[in-house]
């Protein structure tokens, strides 16, 4: 109903763009995100993130992903996302940065610590 009265709210056109994520159409969930994009929220750029991934445009949720991590620094979901986004795409020196960001923020990860240690040596 909210989609109808009040389409043009970032609020309402990231909720839509979350629940068509949800159901697994991704193209018009991009076009609900991009309208909550104003909101400068990390889970509007997770959920883009997630979005254009479905659709094969990994470099673009790439940027999405640290626009999140950016938001919210210390995130752990949100690193580990990126670290294996980085992974997906190849890119394995930003993804050792980014497993050594994380490993900074939250040592109490023994798993991402032998990760780590190995991808180093």
């Amino acid at each position: 109903h909210l989609g109808h009265v009040q389409s043009k709210d970032p609020f309402v056109q990231a909720a839509l763009g979350h629940k068509a994520l949800g159901e697994g159409k991704s193209e018009e969930a991009l076009a609900h995100l991009s309208k909550g994009l104003p909101l400068g929220d990390a889970t509007v750029y997770e959920d883009m993130a997630k979005a254009l991934s479905n659709v094969g445009r990994g470099d673009e949720a790439l940027d999405y992903l640290r626009r999140a991590v950016d938001t919210d620094p210390f995130n752990a979901v949100l690193l580990k996302k990126l670290t294996l986004q980085y992974i997906t795409l190849k890119r394995y020196p930003e993804a050792r940065q980014a497993m050594a960001r994380y490993v900074e923020l939250f040592p109490e990860d023994s798993f991402m610590r032998k990760l780590l240690a190995r991808v180093v040596n």
